[in-house]
């Protein structure tokens, strides 16, 4: 019996060791998951597990669309780049840190974007409802120039510098704009039916064009 009793405390502490550290590395991204995202990529590659099968499924998909327009004939070109994202990270997987790290950062501030747009629309339509305050059609003016001064906003508009850089679109283009937008997915009941098209996007937040260089 005593022979056992080690083995057992051995195996009881491997055990909570292994569960600690699969606790942590499926954690929703933070701080201390992206600081070890080399010990990350050895987890997911031995001990690799998905804990999202009991999640709920997604309503919509975000859409992040750089838009570079030219100052000599007013041409615009017009990229979205979180799909491109996605699929690398996919092919990459599990070395996949930087599209990681990348997906989180973008995504992060298209999130924290969104909600603060929304929220703002929501405190104007209830002012008006309350009789707080009058109508204003400059509305989405207002709301570009206060998202202009937030980190959420600066971080979009630096990673749409980053890749007119590696995509050789600075010598041909002058400014930059972005527009966050959202394709709503067909619930299981409606599986049936077609699915959206890009034109059936819902645009949640249009910025201004800023200089490119």
């Amino acid at each position: 019996m005593k022979f056992y009793r080690p083995i057992c405390i051995g195996l009881i502490c491997l055990f909570s060791f292994y569960f600690a550290v699969t606790l942590f590395f499926n954690m929703p991204d933070n701080y201390l998951k992206i600081k070890a995202a080399k010990q990350n990529s050895y987890f997911n590659l031995f001990l690799f597990q998905r804990w999202g099968f009991f999640a709920p499924p997604p309503t919509f998909n975000d859409r992040l669309i750089y838009s570079y327009k030219s100052a000599f004939d007013s041409s615009v070109l017009a990229l979205e780049v979180l799909k491109d994202i996605y699929q690398q990270k996919s092919k990459k997987a599990p070395f996949n840190t930087k599209e990681d790290i990348l997906d989180y950062v973008l995504s992060n501030s298209i999130i924290s974007l969104s909600e603060q747009v929304l929220e703002f629309y929501d405190y104007k339509r209830f002012a008006l409802k309350t009789g707080r305050a009058t109508k204003d059609t400059s509305i989405a003016g207002i709301i570009k120039n206060e998202m202009e001064n937030t980190w959420e906003y600066m971080t979009l508009i630096k990673y749409g510098k980053l890749v007119a850089k590696e995509r050789n679109i600075l010598s041909s283009k002058d400014s930059i704009g972005f527009i966050i937008g959202r394709v709503y997915l067909p619930q299981f009941a409606d599986r049936n039916k077609p699915r959206p098209k890009q034109e059936d996007m819902q645009i949640i937040f249009s910025s201004k064009f800023t200089a490119l260089k």
